[in-house]
């Protein structure tokens, strides 16, 4: 069996480049870029983040237009963060919220969002991946997308899936020093052992640590 390979972050900028060689409608590639950064930023799910079916959708599960908002950095009031309220996966609708920071990166979580926001399409009331043409963004088109653009990338032995980008920011946490408890606030992760599962060496980083991690994530 081949191990998921986690995603670092040059290789998640350079999964951006490839995503866009490979001339989807610009709606759908911004929606794509979108789900893949807050995937890596934020350890979400593709689940959490995508539409089950292309036409369907629960509204108890899947995360709306509504559930996003911009609001002023506290730090730096000319800049903005993401207040996301996600939806309960895997059964548990309890959900959680997550603010996400902007950051410096070509797959910064908030431009991403703006980028995508101006050709978002239908209602607040919507999913967040809704494409133009009245259809939603699945699971399956991400795998499709990662297939297409991860499988050169990936080290001998090894396969880049969807849980490879979740797994990415916490590993570049635990390379920086990170204690394991800012790893587990940062994927929300309750128990002591499942955080490890994607760490290859309830709710969201409050903003002040994510401020930090930022910095020293992108020392190098």
């Amino acid at each position: 069996k081949q191990a998921r390979q986690e995603v670092s972050l040059p290789l998640l900028l350079k999964l951006k480049e490839e995503v866009r060689g490979l001339q989807l409608p610009t709606s759908t590639e911004d929606l794509v870029l979108l789900v893949l950064s807050w995937q890596w930023f934020a350890c979400l799910r593709v689940s959490e983040l995508t539409c089950q079916a292309p036409t369907s959708f629960c509204r108890q599960s899947t995360l709306l237009q509504q559930d996003i908002v911009l609001k002023p950095l506290p730090s730096d009031p000319q800049k903005m963060f993401l207040l996301i309220t996600v939806k309960g996966a895997k059964g548990n609708l309890g959900g959680a919220t997550v603010e996400l920071l902007p950051n410096e990166t070509a797959m910064c979580p908030v431009s991403t969002y703006l980028k995508a926001r101006r050709s978002l399409s239908g209602v607040p009331t919507d999913p967040l991946v809704t494409i133009p043409d009245g259809t939603f963004l699945t699971p399956k088109m991400i795998y499709s997308v990662l297939k297409q653009v991860a499988v050169p990338e990936a080290e001998p032995g090894k396969i880049i899936r969807s849980h490879s980008l979740r797994m990415g920011f916490p590993t570049q946490m635990a390379s920086k020093g990170f204690h394991e408890g800012d790893i587990k606030i940062a994927g929300r992760w309750s128990g002591d052992g499942s955080w490890q599962r994607y760490c290859k060496k309830g709710r969201g980083l409050q903003i002040g640590r994510q401020e930090e991690i930022f910095r020293r994530l992108l020392e190098e």
